[in-house]
């Protein structure tokens, strides 16, 4: 059922409907929409690994690099965020990136942790969308 009165059963997170799937995207995992929490702007973005070791003996693994997905809401959709091909956002290593946004004068800023010790923000603009 749709409408947010039930949840259905969780599927793959794909590009678009009957697209490919991203890879390990459960961490991290929320999806901000790019003007703000209330905004309803129709550009969603998120973050994912993009990567899984199929041979490992875990299904927690590390993540490698993480890459922002820009979608556009497609409101006749059975999955209705439609995403871009992913694009770079940050070379590491680890598995933390705990985040939060903000958007103050039509900005957005992407906070989050370096290595656990720093909090950066970033500027998620319309580039990431393009």
């Amino acid at each position: 059922m749709r409408g947010g009165r039930t949840w259905s059963r969780p599927r793959p997170l794909l590009d678009r409907d009957g697209g490919k799937p991203y890879l390990h995207p459960r961490s991290p995992c929320p999806i901000y929409d790019w003007k703000g929490p209330e905004a309803a702007s129709g550009k969603y973005f998120a973050f994912i690994h993009n990567t899984f070791d199929f041979n490992g003996d875990t299904a927690y693994q590390r993540r490698g690099p993480l890459y922002l997905i820009a979608g556009t809401f497609m409101p006749n959709a059975e999955q209705p965020i439609w995403f871009k091909e992913p694009k770079l956002f940050a070379p590491r290593d680890g598995n933390s990136f705990y985040t939060s946004y903000t958007v103050q004068d039509g900005k957005g800023v992407l906070w989050f942790n370096d290595a656990k010790f720093y909090l950066l923000g970033r500027e998620v603009g319309p580039e990431w969308f393009n």
